[in-house]
Parts: structure tokens; sequence; C-alpha cells
């Protein structure tokens, strides 16, 4: 009978907890709910797609043409800002990934969001960038990505078809590319 008692007085409290939890926090607006649905939904829309060509105004001063490298290599786009913090956070683990990859058939290309040249410049510097870096300036590379949060990777496969769309920073490399350039690495030996 004890044990009895004290199950229901711990599923009361249990029950008591979540209702407060409930009752005190805000619930999500119907536009912040739809924000968040449409938000999900860019980052596996284009999953399984071939990528949009374009052509990049590198910071060098060529240019870069995506469709050169379809097919031939694994592409990891990033797109970035220099004002965003986590794209910051992220540098030294694409750099790191890069130096990894860089001998192999796959290539980053960093895209700025539209920021002045000599902000990218300096962020280039500053975070030691390591791999390619071109500018959106006018974000139409963006727009056909569906890109409205920063950093933003995508990862384009051997078969010119989109494998990946990650929206936020990446904190290890080999656990989220790993197994993707391994097996599209793998499909030329074969």
């Amino acid at each position: 009978m004890k044990n009895h008692t004290l199950l229901i007085i711990a599923l009361s409290l249990v029950i008591i907890m979540l209702l407060f939890h409930y009752l005190i926090k805000n619930q999500p607006t119907q536009e912040e709910v739809e924000q968040m649905t449409n938000f999900v939904h860019h980052s596996t829309k284009l999953l399984g797609k071939e990528p949009a060509d374009f052509e990049l105004d590198l910071i060098n001063g060529t240019k870069l043409k995506l469709s050169d490298y379809l097919g031939k290599k694994i592409i990891i786009i990033n797109f970035f800002a220099v004002w965003c913090q986590p794209c910051k956070m992220e540098i030294p683990e694409l750099n790191r990934y890069f130096d990894k990859i860089k001998n192999k058939d796959c290539i980053i290309i960093g895209i700025d969001a539209g920021d002045k040249l000599e902000q990218v410049l300096s962020f280039v510097t500053e975070n030691k960038v390591k791999f390619i870096v071109g500018m959106d300036n006018d974000g139409s590379i963006m727009k056909k990505y569906n890109v409205e949060s920063y950093p933003t990777t995508i990862v384009i496969g051997l078969d010119k078809k989109i494998k990946m769309y990650e929206i936020g920073a990446i904190s290890n490399a080999d656990v989220t590319f790993d197994n993707l350039v391994k097996t599209q690495l793998n499909s030329i030996k074969k």
C-alpha cells in the first residue's frame, strides 16, 4: 500500500510540473510556427535535386562557374556573412576539413551574403580562411538555394545532385561530411 501511495504522489507531482510548465511558458504564435515550418521545408526541398548553376565573383578577382565542377568534384558550398558569429566559429573546422580533402576530388566554396569586399577580405584574413571565397553581391545565388540564415552548407555529389542541406554551424566536419564524401569518392573507384 505504501508503494502505491508513493507512486500516486510521484505521478501527481509530474502532472503538476507538466501543467506548470505548459501554463507559464509562452506558446509560439501561428506566425512563428509557419516560419519554423518554412525553415525546415527549405532544408529538405532541394535534397536530391540538381543544383542551380551560378557564376561567382571570387575575392581574388576571378570567377567560378559551378557547372565547371559538377560531376567532377564533390562540392561543399558554405553560405556565410561576416557579421555572423556562428559563421566565424565554424571556420576553423571547415579549414581543418579542407586540409583533409584538398588533394581529393572535393572542393569547398565559401559564398558571402553580399557584404562589402573590404569586409570579406578582412574576414578571410582574420579567420585564416583556406578555401575558395566569393561574393553573392545581388543575393541571386542565395535565392536559388533558398538560403535565409547563416551559415548554411550544401553538399553536391558527383551525381550532380544535392546530397545535404545543413542550416547552422558545422562543429564537427568529419561527422557532418565524412560518410557522404567517402561514399561519393568510393563511387569514382568503381
